[in-house]
C-alpha cells in the first residue's frame, strides 16, 4: 500500500496596529496509513471539534503536497488555488456516513489518554488561566468563579 499523507497547515487571523492579515503554519505531513499518525491527526480534529475551533481540508495533487510540506511552496498560495475541499469532520461522526467509524472508539480511548480534554476549556474560555506564564511551564491551573 502506498503511502497517503496528511498535512496540517494552520490559518491564523492577526492584527497588527490596525492591520489584519492572516498567518500560516505548515506542520509535518504524516502518513494516515500509519495507525499511530491517524489517530494523532484524528485527536486533533477531535480537540478543534470540542474547543470550537473551525477546520476543513482541502484535496491537493502530490506535487503540490509536496511542494507545501518541503517549503517549496507558499501555504496561501496552495490554498487559494485548490479549493476541492472535504470535511475531515466525517470521520469523528458516530453513524455510517463515517468510512472509519469502527475505529472511533479507539481514537476516543486515544485522545483521552491525551489528555488534552483539560486544554478544552482554555480555547473557549482563555480568560478563566489564572497565569498564562505558568500555563506555559506546564503548570494549569483556572480562575475560580468570584474569587476576583
Amino acid at each position: 500500500m502506498d503511502a497517503v499523507d496528511i498535512g496540517v497547515v494552520i490559518e491564523k487571523d492577526n492584527l497588527v496596529n490596525g492591520v489584519e492579515f492572516k498567518s500560516y503554519e505548515v506542520w509535518e505531513s504524516e502518513r494516515w496509513n500509519y495507525w499511530r499518525c491517524r489517530h494523532c491527526l484524528k485527536s486533533i480534529m477531535m480537540f478543534c471539534e470540542k474547543s470550537r475551533i473551525d477546520y476543513d481540508g482541502i484535496l491537493l495533487e502530490p506535487e503540490t503536497m509536496s511542494q507545501l510540506f518541503y517549503g517549496d511552496a507558499m501555504a496561501v498560495e496552495e490554498i487559494k488555488l485548490h479549493r476541492e475541499i472535504w470535511y475531515p469532520d466525517q470521520l469523528l461522526w458516530e453513524d455510517d456516513r463515517n468510512p472509519e467509524l469502527d475505529e472511533l472508539d479507539s481514537i476516543k480511548s486515544f485522545y483521552k489518554e491525551s489528555k488534552a480534554e483539560k486544554y478544552e476549556i482554555v480555547v473557549r474560555q482563555p480568560y478563566l488561566v489564572k497565569s498564562w506564564e505558568d500555563f506555559e511551564k506546564g503548570r494549569f491551573e483556572l480562575k475560580v468563579k468570584g474569587s476576583e
